[in-house]
């Protein structure tokens, strides 16, 4: 709510300051500001900024959407049409064995990362979940085989228990798909480095494409599940694990009306069209960030299996499917709103959390004159996506009618940037927004949205309109590798090289939440300062002495935070840290064990993406 309602009130504020002010991405000598014209030597003789730029001698080829500098002279080159380096490949962003800079420790504990990730967490779905290991006996063997085990070794293979005797359950299944996408980059990122290797094992190479066949199998599922209205769920889980079986709820009552009255999410059984998955539950009530999620998922997966003979062509046509289910609800105009982009469920109501539109927010509209970018760049995202898996041109074209007619790139341009609002951030909004952001730039082929999608993530993520709380300051090694990956003018070292250094201060596996890591008492949070665990790290508290008192500032939480990330040795643990606040002082415990998903997911990203003098190198084969 609160996060809402700040939103708000910076629309509100911008209606204004958009139509007295230039966007500061303008780089336009005497110009109306329009957002997207970045020309510095514009050749316009009365230069009118409308997307249909007059420019006598304009290198634009593609939908008018942004000027890419008609007299370019490459000396700062913006690659927006023209190449005059040729790209040059580094290596990795994250150093593989045979080049400069390799970590063998880093391996070894991504290595371990996966074994920990593919041996309990991904068992049920072929999705990342946590899992809660109560037995103190069991918990023993579960640190000697992530200890003493060889790498490739499964758990019942190695201990002579089987994984669901191990496990008391299994848990975050509601949050399934930003959960579980986001960590399907490292499934299948290793599966495309192993296979493209011929060094390495074929046995090995087949084993992880067994993992990445079992997680299209289950994205299909999750679509097919919900049936012909449905979208996606929110949640999903077989019957026979070691969780109890939550009451399920029918989708209508006798008289045909929806359950449950007041809509929230409940678990139900198969609705698919022909009763394909009786072993199966799932969860309704989707949301906004659990379909990009899943979309995230589908895109990383289907863009290093499209021409892979060896996965099988069903899942293949399934994964398709899927995709294209999804964007064919999306462009449902709903009659509730009035707009399309907002997610409908099974039982013909649209979700809680249904709008990807920018003109809503949460059941609020919003005026024309200042959406939300932050939807807009989730549902461009989306679409990019759904249009590269299906190579269908009806998405292709609405993804552009998005653009060109429906002006979501000025959305953008004005209130995406609040994303990252300082000590108030957000951070699960922060990982959406790059989540939604990678498939914009990874699947991008024409050069001068390319290049548009570079200024907003150096502009509107990277840096910060808040002074030290910035991206580019928080130390999450994920949010690092997109920026370096994708940063204009090339490979930005300096944040890869930060990248490594942050995963590397990740705990070894096994990833428990035990011991709770408490930095600062009540005392040392009314003083302001606090002494962490290690006994030597000082915090500073983010807040203001008033009235003789200390008052911080609360995070999203709403809990004390410091004013510098915190260091990886003395930060509190968590079940995914791209969507935890970095600036987190107290926290963990219980029996969790971490899925380490984030790890798994942001090493081997790492691994796959390239160091080069042009960032082009990352856009995608299957880019359109």
């Amino acid at each position: 709510m609160k996060t809402k309602l700040l939103l708000l009130f910076c629309l509100l504020v911008i209606v204004v300051a958009v139509s007295l002010s230039a966007c500061d991405d303008d780089d336009d000598d005497n110009d109306d500001a329009t957002p997207a014209d970045d020309d510095t030597a514009d050749d316009d003789t009365t230069d009118d900024d409308t997307t249909d730029d007059d420019d006598t001698a304009d290198d634009d080829t593609t939908n008018n959407i942004i000027d890419d500098d008609t007299t370019d002279d490459d000396t700062t080159d913006d690659d927006t049409t023209d190449d005059d380096t040729s790209i040059e490949d580094y290596g990795a962003l994250i150093p593989g064995p045979d080049e400069a800079g390799f970590d063998a420790d880093l391996e070894t504990k991504a290595l371990r990362y996966a074994q920990q990730f593919n041996g309990i967490m991904t068992v049920p779905l072929g999705m990342s979940l946590e899992a809660y290991i109560t037995d103190n006996g069991m918990r023993d063997l579960v640190d000697d085989w992530l200890t003493n085990s060889e790498v490739d070794e499964g758990f019942e293979e190695y201990t002579g228990t089987a994984v669901y005797d191990a496990v008391a359950a299994y848990g975050e299944f509601g949050d399934l798909g930003m959960f579980g996408g986001m960590a399907s980059l490292g499934d299948a990122f290793r599966y495309a480095l192993a296979r493209d290797d011929r060094r390495v094992d074929r046995a090995t190479v087949a084993q992880l494409r067994d993992n990445v066949e079992h997680l299209m199998e289950t994205l299909y599922i999750c679509v097919a599940i919900t049936g012909d209205q449905g979208t996606v769920v929110r949640g999903l889980r077989p019957i026979d694990i070691p969780n109890d079986v939550p009451t399920l709820t029918p989708l209508f009552d006798v008289y045909g009306n929806p359950l449950p009255v007041d809509k929230e999410p409940v678990w139900r059984a198969d609705n698919s069209e022909d009763g394909e998955f009786p072993d199966y539950i799932w969860e309704d009530d989707t949301s906004k960030d659990q379909l990009d999620g899943f979309v995230l998922a589908m895109g990383v997966v289907w863009d290093v299996v499209a021409d892979d003979s060896e996965i099988d062509q069903d899942l293949k046509e399934k994964l398709q499917w899927a995709a294209a289910h999804i964007g064919d609800k999306l462009m449902e105009v709903a009659p509730e709103t009035g707009l399309y982009l907002t997610i409908r469920d099974a039982d013909g109501r649209l979700t809680t959390y249904h709008d990807l539109h920018p003109l809503e927010l949460e059941g609020v509209m919003l005026p024309p004159i200042a959406g939300n970018g932050f939807n807009a760049v989730m549902a461009l995202g989306v679409f990019k996506t759904i249009a590269m898996i299906t190579g269908e041109q009806r998405f292709k074209d609405f993804f552009y009618e998005l653009i060109d007619q429906k002006n979501f790139l000025k959305y953008v341009d004005q209130t995406f940037r609040f994303s990252v609002i300082g000590p108030f951030t957000n951070w699960s909004n922060v990982n959406m927004a790059y989540c939604a952001i990678y498939p914009l730039l990874r699947y991008e082929a024409d050069t001068e949205l390319f290049a548009y999608w570079q200024r907003v993530l150096q502009r509107d993520l990277w840096t910060s309109y808040w002074p030290g709380w910035g991206v580019d300051k928080a130390g999450q090694g994920y949010f690092n590798l997109i920026h370096a990956a994708f940063s204009r003018g090339g490979t930005d070292e300096a944040a890869a090289d930060d990248a490594a250094e942050d995963l590397a201060g990740f705990p070894d596996p096994p990833y428990w939440n035990s011991p709770a890591i408490i930095n600062c008492d009540e005392d040392e949070i009314a003083a302001g300062e606090c002494l962490a665990v290690d006994g030597e790290t000082v915090i500073q508290l983010a807040g203001v002495w008033w009235g003789g008192e200390f008052h911080y500032f609360p995070g999203h939480t709403g809990d004390p935070q410091a004013t510098q990330p915190m260091p990886r040795h003395v930060r509190p643990p968590s079940n995914f840290n791209w969507r935890s606040s970095p600036y987190e002082i107290n926290g963990g415990g219980g029996s969790r064990m971490n899925p380490g998903g984030d790890f798994h997911g942001a090493y081997w990203l790492g691994r796959y993406m390239k160091r080069s003098n042009n960032s082009r190198i990352n856009v995608s084969p299957n880019a359109w």
